[in-house]
């Protein structure tokens, strides 16, 4: 995603976009908030839905946007992530695009479930299958897609930015077309899910800032949590308070 550059005060902010998390309500809502697109000569055409380098700028993950868009310190960064299981089942409607409507008893069997998504390869240019992890640095502020994106992630981000946005609910925005056409959940499938993308189970920052604190060494390991340290069921996201030093997780934000 590239960066976004307020036209009256020229304040910057960019937005590591994880598919499948709201991303373009969001884009949208920026836009009309007075920002533009601050990578504008990459554009081939197509916006911010331009393939660069194999993959849509729209979904760069961290080695390509630090690589491609000069996203610097002084940058402000965000990004929104969602449950592994919730955001899986919501993409799944392009592995019925690619594969055919009837895969469901496929994607429970483990060995094909495995099979599937090693031949969707993270680097095609959606980035849909890619672990969140990839997406995020040290330096992303993060919101939980379960807290909704209403007002008060508008008002989080204000704060970031330091700049007072007002979000549209019924702003337009690009959808797929397919919207319903999913998977659908199954114990099987939940198990499947959560060995494919194990190191997509989060911690919040201790202090609560929604910012994943600056640590020593790769950043996956910064931002990674291990798997018994969060539990999960198909109603709710429980975050246990047992993580990795100095992390501790907030309440449990509800999914609907």
């Amino acid at each position: 995603m590239p960066t976004f550059v307020h036209k009256e005060t020229g304040k910057k902010i960019f937005f590591a976009h994880i598919p499948r998390t709201a991303g373009r309500f969001v884009e949208a809502n920026l836009l009309a908030n007075g920002f533009e697109w601050g990578n504008s000569h990459l554009d081939t055409g197509l916006g911010v839905m331009s393939v660069v380098n194999g993959v849509e700028i729209a979904h760069y993950h961290r080695k390509y946007y630090q690589k491609y868009l000069n996203v610097t310190e002084d940058i402000p960064q965000f990004s929104i992530i969602r449950s592994p299981i919730t955001r899986f089942i919501s993409g799944s409607i392009y592995l019925k695009r690619r594969y055919g409507n009837n895969i469901q008893s496929q994607m429970e069997d483990p060995i094909m479930f495995g099979s599937m998504i090693k031949n969707l390869p993270f680097e095609g240019s959606w980035n849909w299958y890619r672990p969140q992890v990839d997406f995020l640095s040290n330096q992303t502020h993060i919101w939980k897609f379960e807290n909704k994106i209403e007002d008060e992630f508008a008002s989080w981000l204000s704060g970031i930015i330091g700049i007072d946005l007002k979000f549209n609910d019924k702003i337009d925005y690009p959808k797929s077309k397919d919207e319903g056409n999913k998977l659908k959940m199954s114990p099987t499938l939940e198990v499947n899910i959560r060995g494919a993308y194990a190191k997509d189970w989060f911690c919040d920052s201790a202090d609560g800032s929604g910012r994943v604190a600056s640590r020593q060494g790769d950043p996956d390991e910064a931002l990674l949590s291990p798997l018994q340290g969060v539990y999960w069921s198909h109603e709710r996201w429980w975050w246990h308070s047992v993580c990795f030093e100095g992390h501790s997780l907030s309440a449990a934000a509800s999914v609907h």
